[in-house]
């Protein structure tokens, strides 16, 4: 019976091979992904005026730096930053289980082959956080609908094709995989809700989100700190009056979502 498992291994391992490589795909996925960040850095422009732009005027200080996540000011999108890291996950930790390996190094090169491939799996994920926050949000949520359909679509494949695995047998990839999936459709529903919203704004059909309010948002949170005595305009349910009361005015930026990692 164990050799009739083995076997069953083996031949699964053969066939296998007729698949896509997820491995394989994340390092071609180099090349779209210097492409979606150098298209996003073409489109943003530099706040300060640099040496170069005197040189190549024609450039108006294109090719800035895409800050994929903004630790301070933002407070919104917190679920799809969230999943955007679930999607990262997986890589991560691959990683850290020293089995991603480019090629064969000798042992002192061990350490440098390791960064080299943090290097290139920050790269690899860093569109997707860069088309979350890119104020360009028509080519943002076009160039992330296509980046995290093809991850899909290649994950989902290899999962459905090659399932197994040697520690977890036949379902090994389905238990290990599925949160990578759910992330990745979720980052392409927002993506998809991104590019419907930016439509329906240059349509006339919905108004702009105003940054104005966050500042009037602070504004209401100060002013509820600096008051003696609480107003409250609903009355207080059983958690709020026995567990935690909180601020309806605050809310916690992005940038906590980093702070576990």
């Amino acid at each position: 019976m164990i050799r009739d498992q083995a076997d069953h291994l083996n031949s699964t391992d053969q066939e296998c091979q007729n698949g896509i490589s997820v491995d394989l795909f994340l390092h071609f996925s180099l090349i779209p992904a210097v492409f979606i960040t150098g298209v996003l850095s073409f489109l943003q422009k530099r706040a300060k005026i640099l040496g170069i732009d005197h040189k190549l005027p024609f450039l108006k200080r294109r090719f800035a730096i895409v800050v994929p996540l903004d630790t301070i000011g933002s407070i919104s999108n917190r679920w799809s930053y969230g999943f955007a890291f679930g999607a990262v996950s997986s890589s991560v930790l691959l990683l850290f289980s020293e089995n991603y390996k480019l090629f064969d190094v000798p042992p002192w090169a061990t350490a440098i082959l390791y960064l080299i491939g943090a290097l290139e799996v920050g790269l690899v994920y860093f569109p997707f956080f860069a088309c979350l926050s890119t104020p360009f949000r028509t080519t943002g949520a076009v160039l992330g609908i296509l980046y995290s359909l093809s991850w899909i679509i290649v994950t989902v494949w290899d999962v459905v094709t090659c399932p197994s695995g040697k520690i977890l047998g036949s379902y090994e990839k389905i238990v290990s995989q599925w949160p990578r999936i759910l992330s990745l459709i979720f980052l392409f529903g927002r993506f998809v809700y991104m590019l419907v919203k930016a439509v329906r704004i240059r349509l006339q059909l919905e108004q702009e989100d105003n940054e104005e309010l966050i500042g009037e948002h602070q504004v209401q949170h100060v002013k509820s700190l600096l008051r003696k005595t609480p107003v409250h305009s609903k009355p207080l349910s059983w958690f709020q009056r026995k567990v935690y009361e909180w601020d309806p005015n605050f809310k916690v930026p992005t940038g906590s979502l980093a702070l576990p990692l």
